[in-house]
C-alpha cells in the first residue's frame, strides 16, 4: 500500500510563489472588503504576480491558508464552538436565517 503524504496548504503556496507548484480550487464566493496596510498590499501584489496569480486570487488563497492554520492552533473546546457557529454565519450569508 502506497501512502499518501498530506502537505500543509501553507507548503502548497510556498511552492506556487517558487514555481514549483500549482493551486486551483472551485467553490461559491462572498466580496468581502478589506483594509491593508501598504506594505502588506505590496507583499500581496508580489506574491500575485510571482505566481501569476490576480490579486484578489492570491488574498483569497492567503486567506484560506491563515483560517486553517489558525483552527490547528486553538484548543479544541475554540475549535469546536467555531465549527457550531459556523452554519449560522453561512445562513446568514445565504439569506436563510
Amino acid at each position: 500500500m502506497q501512502q499518501t503524504e498530506i502537505i500543509p496548504r501553507s507548503h502548497q503556496v510556498a511552492a506556487m510563489l517558487e514555481g514549483t507548484g500549482t493551486h486551483y480550487e472551485r467553490f461559491v464566493t462572498y466580496q468581502v472588503v478589506t483594509k491593508l496596510p501598504v506594505p502588506k498590499v505590496a507583499m500581496l501584489d508580489a506574491f500575485a504576480r510571482q505566481s501569476n496569480k490576480s490579486r484578489t486570487e492570491m488574498l483569497s488563497i492567503l486567506l484560506s491558508v491563515a483560517i486553517e492554520e489558525v483552527m490547528q492552533q486553538l484548543d479544541d473546546e475554540t475549535r469546536q464552538k467555531i465549527l457550531d457557529l459556523e452554519p449560522q454565519c453561512k445562513a446568514l450569508l445565504q439569506g436563510d436565517a
